[in-house]
């Protein structure tokens, strides 16, 4: 059954006999870890899945993808010399209707950076940094990419986990001052934005966690919220079970994100004026925050989707909750554990160059246009922006898109736009779950349909849209009378799981975890998630 963004499950976990067909028909779909090809292929060669050779939209998709060679065997990327200047996308001053945005060149050998200006160093093992290209980051064990800050005339540098880290000491000849360790607590921008020309579709209602088709619930929230966490790092109480949660994964390793969606709260105080629901909401994911091993906090699911009204309305949120949130962690939580994540869904993504589908997705979803989204989250109200893929497969099926070259048209059209430039980038996959007790049989066909899964779904979104770090729904998740899950019931490993764990050492792969509803237990739950994971989001609420 293909998605369908309309019905309002909390996550997307699919039967196995559903991820079976369409596994089966994203065998083909170009990825990384595609096991029977082992031939090295451009990564340009998806551009001409979306434009015509020779015109200059597929001679900027090129540009913007050749600079990572495609390994069928591994996520190796074979750079290109290496140029003194590095052309850089940004969304700076993008025209509405806009496909590609003007590049913009940073000379990489100034010692001085204007505001939104960036430098990528590679670290060597005695802590020496070099300054290189973004095309050599690839050969490169550990890299820096740091961002000029207008605000504090220092630079914001994060590794490649987008973990905030001490700029090298080139940078900091300039701003001593400052550290050079400053992060951007401004809120997003308040550009003007005309009204939807349609109102929002009625039937485009998901649940507090992500929307998905009928068949891939998105995850939601449990009813009650847990206690204040303290914030020191002695064990949490018994009867708190997101503290428990955090204290175990901070012991086993793991990054945590606090999973919450303040949309619901932010407008009621805004339509009914109850502000003391909304700030408490935010006092006590503060709280939650400051506890060791958080690294940021998930402001909302799949932005827009639901309840909002207008762009003007999103935009508001969205600065007036980083506004909020920054100030109450600013006093109680490390300078580099503020981060904030938000999901995002973009329709016309999918569509590529298919210009009837592009405008008719615009129309369908006035809210979730690409230029509206570009300014609700690239104008610095959020560090992280983690994009819901494979939601609207049935729009897609009217312009005669399948699935799986959507998901290509998204990240390959995502590295054009250089979001990852802006922000940290994540994917939010909903796809890999299934439904039910029945232990999975781990036949040949199984076994390779969920091999082509999770290329498409985890290795794809890293090779081609360049993200640092995949987002699972879900380990455990209790929806529409069904129990869906990434392993089978009782924490057994089946052909997904497997496929994941080989994954593991790439360092790119979250999990969303319930931890008022584990499987065993918190602390056993977490040890598998550990397997796969090196990052987890916690429900927060």
């Amino acid at each position: 059954m293909t998605p369908d963004p309309t019905a309002s499950p909390p996550s997307r976990k699919r039967p196995w006999r559903a991820i079976t067909l369409i596994a089966v028909v994203l065998v083909t779909v170009w990825s990384g870890f595609a096991i029977a090809d082992t031939e090295q292929v451009p990564a340009s060669q998806a551009c001409t899945s979306l434009y015509k050779p020779g015109t200059s939209e597929y001679a900027a998709c090129a540009a913007a993808m050749d600079n990572v060679v495609i390994s069928s065997t591994s996520l190796a990327r074979v750079p290109p010399p290496s140029p003194t200047k590095v052309t850089v996308n940004t969304v700076d001053g993008f025209s509405p209707g806009s496909d590609t945005t003007p590049p913009t060149s940073v000379d990489l050998d100034s010692p001085s950076g204007a505001s939104g200006d960036r430098r990528i160093y590679c670290v060597d093992p005695d802590g020496g940094a070099t300054l290189i290209s973004s095309a050599r980051r690839s050969t490169c064990p550990r890299t820096i990419t740091c961002t000029a800050e207008a605000s504090t005339g220092g630079w914001r540098c994060v590794d490649q986990h987008g973990d905030l880290v001490e700029p090298p000491a080139a940078l900091c000849q300039r701003s001593a001052d400052h550290g050079c360790l400053s992060t951007n607590s401004t809120t997003a921008e308040q550009t003007s934005s005309p009204p939807p020309t349609t109102a929002p579709d009625p039937g485009l209602t998901p649940p507090s966690l992500t929307p998905a088709p009928p068949t891939t619930p998105a995850p939601s929230a449990t009813a009650s919220t847990p206690a204040p966490t303290s914030t020191s790092a002695s064990s949490a109480p018994a009867d708190d079970s997101l503290g428990q949660a955090i204290d175990q994964a901070h012991r086993g390793g793991l990054r945590i994100w606090l999973e919450a969606d303040l949309t619901t709260t932010w407008l009621e105080a805004t339509r009914r004026g109850n502000s003391e629901q909304f700030k408490a909401a935010v006092d006590q994911l503060a709280q939650q925050a400051a506890k060791p091993g958080v690294a940021g906090i998930k402001i909302a699911y799949d932005l827009g989707i639901r309840n909002f009204s207008s762009a003007e309305e999103i935009q508001r949120f969205v600065a007036e909750t980083s506004a909020a949130l920054r100030a109450a962690l600013r006093t109680a939580v490390p300078e580099d554990r503020r981060q904030l994540a938000i999901d995002v869904v973009v329709p016309e993504l999918g569509c590529g160059a298919n210009t009837a589908c592009q405008k008719g997705l615009q129309a369908k979803y006035p809210l979730l246009t690409l230029e509206r989204v570009e300014k609700y989250v690239l104008t610095g109200g959020v560090d992280v922006v983690n994009i819901s893929s494979g939601l609207f497969a049935t729009d897609y099926q009217t312009y005669k898109i399948p699935l799986e070259r959507a998901l290509t048209n998204q990240w390959v059209r995502l590295r054009m736009r250089g979001w990852d430039t802006r922000v940290l980038l994540g994917a939010r996959e909903i796809g890999l779950a299934h439904r039910g007790d029945t232990p999975t049989k781990g036949t040949k066909e199984t076994t390779k349909a969920a091999e082509a899964a999770v290329a498409a779904r985890v290795d794809q979104p890293v090779n081609t849209g360049g993200v640092r770090s995949v987002v699972l729904w879900t380990h455990r998740q209790t929806w529409d009378g069904a129990t869906w899950r990434l392993t089978d019931a009782g924490l057994a490993p089946n052909p997904v799981w497997n496929s994941l764990t080989r994954r593991k050492n790439l360092g790119r792969i979250a999990i969303a975890f319930n931890p008022h509803d584990p499987e065993k237990s918190i602390t056993e739950d977490l040890e598998v998630i550990g397997q796969v994971a090196t990052e987890v989001y916690l429900y927060a609420q």
